[in-house]
C-alpha cells in the first residue's frame, strides 16, 4: 500500500476511500478461494478443516488491522474521496 493513496485510488476512472479500496480487494481475495476452501471442509478431514478455519481467522484479523488503518486514514483526510 503506497502512502500516496489517502486521498483515494483511482481505478477505471472511479475515486474510492481507502475502506472501500480494501473491501474490494478482500472480497477479491476471498472469492478466488473459496471453491478450494470448501473442498477442503468437504473432505471432513480434521486437520485440513481447521487449517481453513486457521487461514479464515488469519484473513480476518489481518482484512481488520487493514480497514483500522484505512478508516483512520480516510478520517484525517475527510469522509469521501476526492478526485
Amino acid at each position: 500500500m503506497a502512502g500516496g493513496r489517502s486521498k483515494g485510488t483511482r481505478s477505471a476512472g472511479v475515486v474510492m476511500t481507502e475502506v472501500e479500496q480494501v473491501c474490494i480487494e478482500t472480497s477479491i481475495a476471498i472469492h478466488s478461494c473459496f471453491g478450494a476452501c470448501l473442498h477442503e471442509v468437504s473432505t471432513k478431514d480434521p486437520k485440513r478443516v481447521a487449517t481453513v478455519l486457521r487461514l479464515a481467522l488469519g484473513q480476518m484479523v489481518v482484512t481488520t488491522k487493514r480497514l483500522e488503518h484505512a478508516m483512520n486514514e480516510d478520517s484525517a483526510h475527510g469522509s469521501r474521496a476526492r478526485s
